[in-house]
């Protein structure tokens, strides 16, 4: 069984901006090793299999990605190929910012804006990572 805040986090609806151009509201879904950025028609799908009592952490990815091919999803990677995570946890800007870049401004970065209830699992998941700066 999968623990939130310590095995992944879930952004049930998001505005996921694409990095070529482009925007959709996406259901996130982070482990402790990618980012997957689903349709939102598969996010009833994905709360099932994380609340699965079937459903452990070693297998995770390996079931997200499964996922992942099946719907064609444009957005599966690992967090490492991110190079700074901003986390804001502030009342008016409530975001998890990941950019490929280790310094200065990004003017496309990936960002999931999880709601108030959803962001703790965010923070609990991610503080631990080296790449991470909360604010």
């Amino acid at each position: 069984m999968l623990t939130v805040g310590a095995d992944y986090a879930l952004a049930r609806k998001t505005t996921w901006i694409f990095a070529g151009g482009g925007v959709d509201f996406r259901t996130v879904v982070v482990t402790r090793t990618a980012v997957y950025a689903f349709p939102r028609a598969e996010a009833e799908a994905l709360e099932a299999l994380l609340a699965g009592p079937a459903t452990i952490a070693k297998k995770l990815d390996a079931e997200l990605v499964r996922r992942a091919e099946a719907v064609d999803i444009r957005v599966a990677e690992p967090l490492s190929s991110f190079r700074r995570i901003l986390v804001y946890r502030g009342w008016f800007r409530r975001s998890v910012v990941l950019s490929k870049k280790a310094k200065g401004f990004d003017a496309r970065p990936a960002s999931i804006h999880p709601t108030k209830d959803e962001m703790p699992a965010f923070v609990e998941l991610l503080r631990e990572l080296p790449q991470v700066e909360l604010k």
